[in-house]
């Protein structure tokens, strides 16, 4: 049996190390980037309501880099996140039923 002179050099295990470590870069670097875009936050707004570090934390890297383009440009904490928009198109689908077109026929 040959001998290894590293984890990488295996064909299974040395793949499935590859992959953990990616999955571990990516996630350490999103949290750097919420990490970052909170400190920015607090600099400009002072003390966060608690669903701001809610919403960091569960953040897709898409989305904290939209909400760091919008920080440069927005004025209020509810803009940058896009509150305004998200309550706002929630009402429209509730009042209006903008799903798609209606099951029923007249």
């Amino acid at each position: 049996m040959p001998v290894l002179n590293s984890l990488l050099d295996h064909k299974v295990l040395g793949r499935e190390f590859k992959k953990g470590l990616q999955q571990g870069e990516a996630r350490g670097e999103a949290r750097g980037e919420a990490k970052l875009l909170r400190r920015q936050l607090e600099y400009r707004f002072k003390k966060l309501p608690k669903w701001v570090a809610d919403k960091l934390a569960a953040a897709t890297p898409a989305q904290l880099e939209a909400w760091q383009e919008r920080l440069l440009e927005k004025k209020s904490l509810a803009a940058i996140f896009g509150l305004f928009t998200q309550n706002l198109r929630r009402s429209l689908r509730r009042n209006y039923s903008l799903r798609g077109p209606s099951a029923s026929k007249s």
